[in-house]
């Protein structure tokens, strides 16, 4: 609907939905040859990067499952998630995984590419599931829950109605990717056709590089744990930064009274506390 707008800002880069649509659909069209099919999980082993979000959107479009893997984990921990996922195909770059023994992966290794002759792609109403994404288990090993399509096209509804999200045009993604909300992050402005601020490994980790981002591209709304915002406070410009936000989501932990008194007093944003275990599609529960 709104082609030539821009749909992800990246380290300096931009791109329209038209963009999004025909880089994602070309790899699409390098996924189906090489034996991806309608609710098969696919891995994507990328940094935060404009290849991430189009790797996403292309598995979405097959009707396939994405399964983000930090490329930080140890190769046996990602062996584990690709064995116990059956994931036969995982998108990555050959920089990262000359880092990794690949041969303990079992699965099918596609460098990221969007060279492949555009195809028509399958039909996808049947498919069920969006993502997968593994928690700490409490045996020890990691556990794999599955995300459903229409759970999260439920969670899209309540965040347009509750928090009113189509109110805002830019959000802000700093959530590792092994959080269930990166998710949410990406997906809820992407559908509502506006802006995806998306910092990098870096960025996400750097309070001031966050306050600088949030200025520079006028974010309104954000989500957040109290940790990550609290860090915020401890810059001029970063504190700075919260006043322009319209919409502050935290979650993850339990805020204090002393974080929310703080909070309160720098911004004029309307504050969610928000709640959900991963089971229930990240978030179950959300406060004003």
């Amino acid at each position: 609907k709104v082609p030539n707008d821009t749909a992800v800002v990246f380290d300096g880069q931009r791109i329209t939905y038209k963009e999004l649509d025909e880089k994602s659909t070309a790899l699409a069209s390098f996924l189906i040859p090489s034996g991806a099919q309608t609710d098969d999980i696919i891995g994507i082993m990328l940094p935060r990067s404009l290849e991430l979000i189009i790797s996403i959107i292309a598995t979405l479009k097959i009707g396939a499952v994405y399964m983000l893997i930090n490329d930080t984990l140890p190769d046996e921990r990602i062996a584990y998630m690709i064995k116990n996922s059956n994931s036969k195909i995982i998108i990555s770059k050959k920089e990262l995984t000359q880092n990794h023994n690949i041969s303990l992966f079992n699965a099918k290794i596609l460098n990221f590419g969007l060279d492949s002759q555009v195809m028509e792609l399958p039909n996808i109403d049947n498919a069920k599931h969006l993502s997968v994404i593994y928690t700490s288990g409490s045996t020890g090993n990691p556990k794999g829950v599955l995300t459903k399509i229409s759970s999260m096209i439920n969670l899209m509804y309540s965040y347009i109605n509750y928090i009113h999200a189509n109110d805002y045009d830019n959000f802000l993604s700093t959530c590792n990717i092994s959080f269930d909300m990166f998710s949410v992050e990406i997906l809820l402005p992407l559908i509502l056709g506006k802006t995806l601020i998306l910092a990098s490994d870096e960025e996400q980790k750097d309070p001031i590089a966050i306050g600088h981002l949030i200025i520079e591209n006028n974010v309104q709304y954000m989500l957040a744990t109290p940790s990550k915002i609290e860090l915020l406070f401890l810059n001029k410009t970063s504190k700075k930064s919260l006043e322009g936000i319209k919409s502050l989501q935290i979650g993850g932990e339990n805020p204090s009274q002393s974080f929310l008194r703080e909070l309160v007093s720098l911004t004029n944003a309307e504050i969610y506390n928000a709640y959900g275990p991963t089971e229930t599609t990240s978030c179950c529960y959300i406060k004003k």
